[in-house]
């Protein structure tokens, strides 16, 4: 895909079909209730490149290949903002330089979203991120530093009946 991005230690690159498994230790991390056939079915949607609108899942890998960060993207329509890059999932977690991993990550939402048209850029982050540990609060400045603001609120009432 065109909008890979090679830094110092990182590549950031779409996830690939056969990582999918090896992505969902980090995935459990903020989704613990999920099962693996759950996150794999969800993933493998999302690599779909057939897919309408556009989306998919970015990883940050290391030198030797492990994931210690990835987002779901997808382009949809906004009243406000028109065409829309929306990411969800976004975890990063890397021991050693968290916020250079954030980094990464957050600017390549950009660039893929100026690659698809977009005129906003809409975050989800995970509830893990409101508790306001070290980390977030890492990565909450990340967001910030590179312009991104609180926009709204979002939030979520679970109907069981449509759980199945």
């Amino acid at each position: 895909m065109p909008f890979l991005t090679i830094e110092p230690g990182y590549e950031v690159v779409p996830l690939r079909p056969q990582q999918v498994d090896q992505a969902f230790p980090l995935v459990s991390t903020i989704a613990p209730e999920l099962g693996r056939e759950q996150w794999s079915a969800f993933a493998r949607g999302m690599l779909d490149a057939t897919g309408d609108p556009p989306r998919g899942i970015v990883s940050l890998q290391n030198r030797r290949g492990y994931i210690t960060g990835l987002f779901t993207w997808a382009v949809e329509p906004h009243l406000r903002h028109g065409r829309t890059l929306t990411v969800a999932n976004f975890v990063v977690l890397d021991l050693f330089n968290l916020d250079a991993a954030a980094d990464q990550l957050i600017r390549e939402m950009e660039t893929i979203a100026r690659l698809n048209g977009c005129t906003a850029i809409h975050t989800e982050l995970p509830e893990a991120y409101s508790n306001l540990a070290e980390s977030a609060h890492l990565v909450l400045s990340r967001f910030r530093d590179e312009g991104h603001l609180l926009g709204t609120l979002h939030f979520c009432k679970e109907l069981q009946a449509a759980r199945g």
